[in-house]
Parts: structure tokens; C-alpha cells; sequence
């Protein structure tokens, strides 16, 4: 019974002083679809190689960077966004700076595929893109 009762006390006690922990800092963290404005295709390798395609992006924020490819195939068409994080922080400096993301490409079929990379929305508010056909042999 005094194994129990100290287990117990040990248990809350560990709560207890838990509790009085200062709370770390959580970072307000969104997503956002950025516009491509350019893309570069240097060499278009063969079926099962990585073809590399640079996309170029304008990044607005020095608390923003890139977090992934919004990437949806269909058949022999690939619709492609860009994905940026950024910190909700009052001490990130506004900016205005071109980068780029590479997005790997690796066929599993031959022929033609139609890439629709997103530049943004007109002013209808319906999706513009940059098009760009790769051909595999």
C-alpha cells in the first residue's frame, strides 16, 4: 500500500511541476501557393531518368521559404505549383528576391507530357499557366 501511495504522490507531484514550465514559443506557421514566373528545362533524360526542371518563384518574405510541389498528374499532363511556409512573425523583413526549386521528373512512360506549371489567376480569377512539353523517346 505505501507503494501505491508514493507512486501516486510521485505521479502527481511530476504533474504538478509540469505544469509550472514556462510554455515554449509556437510559431505561427502557414502555406502558401506561390506563382511561378519562370522554367527552365536544360536536358530531358530518357525513360526511368530524373529530368530536372527549375522552376522560379519570388520569394516575399525573409521568414518564407519553399516547402514543396503541389504536383497532380493526369495521363500524360502534370499541373505543378509551388508550396512556400512562412513564419507569422513580426520581425520578418519584407522582401522582394527571386529563387527556384528544382522539380525532379521521372517517367515511367514514353511520349509526350504536357507540364501546366500555375502562374497565378487572371483577373476573371481563373488559373493561368506557363506550358511546357517534354518528350520522352
Amino acid at each position: 500500500m505505501r507503494k501505491i501511495i508514493l507512486i501516486v504522490t510521485l505521479f502527481l507531484s511530476g504533474i504538478f511541476m509540469l505544469s509550472c514550465l514556462e510554455n515554449e514559443r509556437v510559431d505561427n506557421i502557414y502555406y502558401t501557393m506561390k506563382p511561378i514566373d519562370s522554367v527552365d528545362i536544360q536536358a530531358v533524360n530518357g525513360l526511368n531518368e530524373v529530368t530536372e526542371i527549375k522552376t522560379y518563384y519570388t520569394r516575399n518574405s525573409e521568414c518564407e521559404d519553399f516547402f514543396n510541389f503541389d504536383y497532380k498528374g493526369f495521363d500524360m499532363e502534370r499541373r505543378v505549383a509551388i508550396v512556400t511556409w512562412n513564419i507569422d512573425d513580426v520581425n520578418c523583413a519584407e522582401i522582394s528576391e527571386a529563387t527556384h526549386a528544382i522539380l525532379r521528373f521521372k517517367p515511367l512512360n514514353r511520349g509526350e507530357y504536357t507540364f501546366k506549371f500555375w502562374k497565378g489567376n487572371n483577373d476573371e480569377n481563373q488559373p493561368e499557366y506557363i506550358e511546357k512539353t517534354i518528350i520522352i523517346p
